[in-house]
């Protein structure tokens, strides 16, 4: 299988460990990971990133439409720094605060792979500011 859609579905963190779990084996085929619309937090989010740190497979990863406000998601620095598949990424409407986008933009220029990454609807003001350099 190459792809896995998830999409509104009542998901929560929990059940993305389970999909983590998947996602560190060495058998993973996984191109596509779709878990838009769930029940995810700030938690779940960081254990999905945390799998793909070093993943040489994964492409696509849709988590927007969660809720990912409140906290720091600490497992970006790590896997913005050694995945080097991942070209897509989208965080749209997860509630991300600037706390999140400063995390993400100051350890965005590590990253040689990620092409598209979207950040819109949601609670940022400092994006331009942090992200200017990153941008090329």
């Amino acid at each position: 299988m190459h792809e896995l859609i998830l999409r509104n579905n009542s998901l929560n963190d929990r059940s993305m460990d389970d999909l983590a779990g998947i996602l560190c084996k060495k058998d993973n085929c996984l191109q596509r990971i779709d878990v838009s619309g769930n029940e995810m937090t700030f938690a779940g989010a960081g254990k999905i990133l945390y799998s793909l740190k070093y993943d040489n497979v994964v492409k696509f990863a849709n988590l927007s439409y969660n809720d990912l406000s409140g906290s720091l998601i600490t497992n970006f620095p790590t896997f913005l720094k050694f995945n080097k598949t991942l070209t897509f990424l989208n965080l749209s409407n997860c509630k991300l605060e600037n706390q999140n986008i400063k995390l993400i933009g100051n350890n965005l220029s590590n990253n040689q792979g990620l092409r598209t990454l979207i950040l819109a609807n949601n609670q940022i003001t400092v994006f331009l500011r942090r992200m200017k350099g990153q941008l090329h």
